[in-house]
């Protein structure tokens, strides 16, 4: 989305980003294609004893909803889908992305409640069956480094208009200074103010928890890359090179 020009209908590099994307994916469709085949010829001693092979399993749904995402992006690059249209191709691969713990959700906030237990107990049960435990401090950790990639965004596009500015004034320092204190407080909340105790974390507390923690992070750090994209705004405008901004009232 940084690209310049890569979304609207005047999307010059929307190809460039879709290239980009579909990379991505097609790498991550690669790698759960060798760990599907390793362990479906090397089942683990579980595996055998339970008749289940959650890791063989776990590979192969992704294999799916990768594709899935996938092929939203080649169409997007061979003009099956027009530019207009990406957004609903970011909005499949977030959804592929995050396939079952929107299901889980789904489960726990929808069908649970109404009642539909059998229906709910069977969902849990085949999502138990085909998924993998994980490192809970590696893959918050992970999540965290996300963020920091982020804030570093963030403030490169606020000083790269220090840097280029030829006639500095003292707005313009007071606008850098406190877009710096601003993130550096997002930095605070985020990473050093832990109000709880490590052991209640949410992916440790429980199953609807962890789903809901796990799903806000993409927004989290949307919300995170917008904001610095307003101070960078803010920033440009007190070089008197920026876009005009208006409150929209009537002169």
């Amino acid at each position: 989305m940084s690209v310049p020009k890569s979304y609207g209908e005047d999307a010059a590099n929307l190809k460039v980003l879709a290239t980009s994307a579909l990379f991505i994916r097609v790498t991550e469709l690669v790698m759960h294609f060798r760990i599907y085949l390793h362990f479906s010829q090397n089942p683990t001693e579980r595996a055998i004893s339970t008749g289940e092979n959650r890791a063989s399993n776990y590979c192969r749904n992704h294999m799916f909803l990768i594709f899935l995402a996938s092929s939203g992006w080649l169409l997007l690059i061979l003009d099956v889908i027009p530019a207009d249209k990406a957004l609903w191709v970011f909005g499949l691969d977030y959804v592929t992305s995050h396939f079952f713990q929107i299901l889980f959700m789904v489960t726990m906030l929808f069908i649970k409640p109404l009642g539909l237990h059998g229906c709910a107990h069977a969902i849990m049960k085949r999502g138990k069956k085909d998924s993998l435990p994980f490192f809970i401090e590696h893959y918050s950790e992970r999540i965290g480094c996300l963020v920091i990639i982020v804030l570093g965004e963030t403030i490169d596009g606020i000083a790269v208009h220090a840097n280029g500015s030829t006639e500095g004034s003292s707005s313009l320092y007071v606008t850098i200074f406190l877009a710096f204190i601003l993130v550096f407080f997002i930095k605070l909340l985020y990473f050093d103010c832990q109000i709880v105790n490590v052991d209640c974390h949410a992916l440790r507390i429980g199953g609807r928890n962890a789903a809901i923690w796990n799903t806000v992070q993409p927004f989290l750090a949307l919300g995170v890359a917008i904001t610095g994209d307003a101070l960078a705004v803010l920033a440009e405008k007190q070089t008197g090179d920026g876009p005009e901004i208006t409150t929209g009232e009537e002169p």
